[in-house]
């Protein structure tokens, strides 16, 4: 029984060397989607005024930091009021090959908002994905406009 045993180590440890660069493979290939710095996934836009009809816009740069290609397929918002679409007018869905970005441009009406905080949020979705690939986050604060 112990030579059996001998046998096998000898027979496996090859088979299993063969492998590991399968498996380190398969742990690099899924893509991975993430904010390039130096952004981060949260945006504060600071303090404005209330009624202010110009839109308040901020630039995403969006990385595919995987090994894989990732197919982004849509991008929602929190409420109407806040846009997001790709940089120049691509449309979704949209490829990323690994260690490419892709500008997303998330714009937010404020003119129907009263004073006080603002937040809201974009959804990145992926292809095979029903929870969301990334999140991101537009704040400020809007402040009353004074009377003359």
């Amino acid at each position: 029984m112990h030579g059996y045993n001998s046998a096998m180590k000898f027979l496996m440890m090859p088979a299993a060397l063969l492998l590991l660069p399968c498996l380190a493979l398969r742990a690099d290939s899924p893509a991975r989607l993430t904010v390039a710095p130096p952004d981060t996934a949260h945006y504060d836009f600071g303090t404005r005024t209330c009624g202010d009809p110009s839109p308040l816009t901020h630039t995403f740069r969006l990385r595919n930091g995987g090994a894989g290609p990732v197919t982004l397929l849509r991008v929602p918002t929190s409420c109407h009021c806040t846009e997001a679409m790709p940089e120049g007018g691509k449309s979704l869905p949209l490829t990323l090959a690994p260690g490419a970005t892709l500008p997303l441009v998330v714009t937010v009406n404020p003119a129907r908002f009263g004073p006080g905080p603002v937040s809201k949020t974009v959804w990145v979705y992926m292809r095979d994905g029903s929870t969301p690939a990334l999140t991101l986050e537009v704040t400020g604060t809007l402040k009353a406009v004074k009377a003359p």
